[in-house]
Order: C-alpha cells, then sequence, then structure tokens
C-alpha cells in the first residue's frame, strides 16, 4: 500500500510540474498530462480498494495489467 500510495503522489507532482514547466501547449501536452493522470488514478483507486477492504484476490494483477496497458500506449 505504501507503494500504491508513493507512487500516486510522485505521478501527481510531476503532473503538476510537468505543467507548469512546459510551455509547450496542445495535443502532445495534453497526451502527456493524461497518461500521466491515467498512472495516478489506477494508484489512487487501487489505494482506496486496499484502504476500505474491497479489493478482491486478483485485484494486484489486475492493476499491474492496467498500468501494463497504459505504459504499451504510452510507448506506440
Amino acid at each position: 500500500m505504501l507503494a500504491a500510495g508513493a507512487r500516486s503522489v510522485a505521478v501527481l507532482v510531476i503532473v503538476v510540474w510537468v505543467a507548469l514547466t512546459n510551455p509547450d501547449r496542445g495535443l502532445a501536452h495534453a497526451w502527456v498530462l493524461g497518461t500521466a493522470l491515467l498512472f495516478a488514478v489506477t494508484g489512487v483507486v487501487q489505494f482506496w480498494l486496499y484502504t476500505r477492504d474491497l479489493a478482491p484476490a486478483l485485484a494486484p494483477y489486475l492493476f499491474a495489467l492496467v498500468d501494463s496497458l497504459v505504459l504499451a500506449a504510452v510507448f506506440v
């Protein structure tokens, strides 16, 4: 749980930093911020599910799959 929370906070800090310091605007900028926010959302949802004891047994595998799919979309 510490890793999910730390990852979410780190991604949110990076998103804010990129949004404030990058002078470029447009679709590429939106793509970078959007994909980074997807990683933050998956971390927050994972953290929320585990703190409420709602996570099913397959949750770690599903979150790893979603993160892998988002990372593959970023690389493609």
